[in-house]
């Protein structure tokens, strides 16, 4: 059994030893066009992975900071058809968002789109501020992915969290630790602060990776999850969400199973 652990961020002295990585640096494992993997799971496990790693990745560092708030205000039709998209098995689906670096201000239009192949393009340009309706460089952006829509996008739902971000030393792989995840629809607010949702980004997906290891040997698998449609089913949004009510019950299950300190 796994004794709850008694800090909440004891996982900060942890990446403090870790090497660094600086934002100049990160051109390399950009991976704009890449293959995704993602794992749950709570925090309880976060500080011995990231001992069990450190030295095979180097962390990113700015500013003297290391853990970086971002704000992701996703955008969406009326009736939902992006999260219907995924919602519906569709391989070739989009996300739009605005994402918000808290720590510097800086904001960003960004267009994910799946493909057929499994991979994930990704578009972006900055902009100065988030508008009610879309400007001429998200309209630009748009064009050059060569997505059009039928209606007008509206501002749907914001997802916080807390990263770190990590890079490997020997290869092409970046990978983001989000931590205190929360969800906001502009009516009502929900919080995970102990369930971290891990992204490994490979330029080809690849098993040797120490990362994958480290959470395999704990028994963490694979989940295929979005931020974007597990926060509008939390929130009770009026959507149909068969497909993801399973997912939501994993995060739930992962927060009960350790509510009493023990796994």
């Amino acid at each position: 059994m796994i004794k709850k652990m008694t800090a909440a961020h004891s996982h900060i002295k942890t990446i403090a030893s870790f090497n660094t990585i600086q934002l100049n640096q990160m051109d390399k494992v950009n991976l704009m066009n890449r293959v995704d993997s993602k794992f749950v799971f709570h925090d309880v496990w976060l500080n011995a992975i990231l001992e069990e790693i450190r030295n095979d990745y180097s962390i990113l560092e700015i500013d003297n900071q290391r853990v970086f708030r971002y704000d992701s205000l996703y955008l969406d039709t009326k009736d939902y058809c992006m999260y219907k998209q995924h919602h519906n098995g569709k391989p070739r689906r989009v996300k739009l968002r605005y994402r918000t670096y808290c720590d510097t201000g800086d904001i960003y239009f960004e267009i994910k789109q799946r493909q057929n192949t499994m991979r994930t393009h990704k578009f972006r340009e900055k902009v100065s501020a988030i508008p009610q309706c879309l400007g001429k460089i998200e309209q630009s952006l748009l064009n050059e992915a060569n997505i059009h829509f039928q209606s007008e996008l509206e501002h749907k739902l914001v997802v916080g969290y807390k990263r770190i971000t990590l890079v490997a030393n020997d290869g092409i792989e970046r990978v983001t630790l989000d931590t205190f995840l929360s969800f906001d629809n502009f009516k009502q607010y929900i919080v995970h602060p102990h369930v971290i949702i891990a992204e490994i980004k490979q330029e080809r997906f690849s098993r040797i990776s120490p990362f994958i290891h480290a959470l395999r040997t704990r028994n963490i698998k694979e989940q295929s999850i979005s931020k974007y449609a597990l926060g509008l089913v939390e929130l009770s949004t009026n959507v149909k969400s068969n497909a993801f009510k399973s997912k939501v019950q994993f995060v739930k299950h992962i927060e009960e199973r350790f509510c009493n300190g023990y796994k």
